[in-house]
């Protein structure tokens, strides 16, 4: 529901002044490490040689029709100078209704958004707790011993790698299922 719908929850002064913040430090992130950063991927292609080549003044408008001007005038007309992230933050919250799975939703909306979704992957990609990287660096530990310290870390890498997905069950070795019990038993 994003930043709209905080604007209409958040009545208190300390709430507006957090949203206003939040907002801020937005649109300041995204033009300083974004905004002029678009991949050549995902910029729009530019007119094609030679079909606009000897033409003099504008080209002809495209005919509309009186439904073509309806669907227009339901749609909030948009500034000139309104940027990528301004036209997501106007998105109509009922456009945003039924998305269980933004990480599908950002990479679907690439080519309206390119930056923006570049953004937003890449913050969802941020794990909320750092218990996983501290795990890995304490089981690495007890990999590389005194007894180890000339392996090289691309064999440190493999080595943690299959601990972690014998652990959890995702590979087997020699037919033997490990579990957490079955490694408990083993270190006794």
């Amino acid at each position: 529901m994003g930043l709209r719908w905080l604007e209409a929850q958040w009545s208190s002064p300390e709430q507006l002044l957090w949203l206003r913040s939040a907002k801020d430090g937005l649109y300041e992130y995204w033009n300083r490490w974004y905004r002029y950063n678009a991949s050549p991927l995902n910029t729009r292609p530019s007119t094609p040689r030679g079909e606009l080549q000897g033409y003099r003044g504008r080209p002809p408008a495209p005919e509309t029709t009186q439904f073509d001007d309806w669907v227009q005038s339901r749609f909030k007309i948009l500034n000139p100078g309104d940027t990528e992230l301004d036209r997501y933050l106007q998105l109509n919250p009922a456009q945003l209704q039924g998305i269980h799975d933004p990480l599908k939703w950002w990479i679907s909306q690439r080519s309206a958004f390119p930056t923006v979704s570049q953004l937003a992957l890449d913050i969802l990609a941020i794990p909320a707790m750092s218990a996983d990287c501290e795990r890995a660096f304490s089981l690495a530990k007890l990999t590389l011993t005194t007894q180890r310290l000339s392996m090289a870390s691309r064999t440190l890498e493999h080595t943690q790698c299959l601990k972690n997905w014998l652990q959890r069950g995702s590979v087997s070795l020699g037919g033997f299922q490990f579990t957490s019990t079955a490694m408990e038993e083993d270190s006794w």
